[in-house]
């Protein structure tokens, strides 16, 4: 028993695709990506925009640590550039006084911007700390 295997014919005039459709179906695709694109891009851009906002983030963080780990705590403003390239701003001043007038509170605030920003566009960082009394 023998089985043979005969080829299908295309029928006379369907043998593949017109012009007509091809051009149809390039038309489709560039439709679909000239919607497509500019959303990629946007997301591509929301992204790149996240990662700086984390970089300040770090920056800020990091800061802020020195900052409350300095002991005797200097108030006042400094300012500087971070290797990345990122200005900070740290403000130290202070909250509450006891009754000798010595400060016992003292609020860290932390200000990160990139190099054409100003500060109020920057992430910014706050916190406060109860200030021990100096030994005599």
């Amino acid at each position: 028993m023998s089985v043979s295997r005969t080829e299908p014919r295309p029928r006379p005039g369907r043998a593949g695709f017109t012009l007509i459709e091809a051009l149809v179906a390039f038309a489709v695709l560039a439709m679909v990506l000239a919607v497509a694109l500019p959303l990629l891009a946007g997301g591509l851009r929301s992204v790149d925009a996240a990662d700086r906002r984390l970089a300040a983030l770090a920056v800020a963080e990091s800061r802020l640590a020195d900052a409350i780990a300095t002991t005797p705590t200097s108030f006042g403003v400094a300012e500087g550039t971070d290797v990345t390239e990122l200005r900070w701003r740290l403000n130290v001043d202070p909250v509450a006084a006891n009754a000798a007038g010595a400060a016992r509170l003292a609020r860290y605030e932390v200000t990160v911007a990139a190099p054409g920003d100003s500060f109020e566009s920057g992430v910014r960082l706050v916190t406060y700390r109860l200030l021990m009394p100096e030994a005599p």
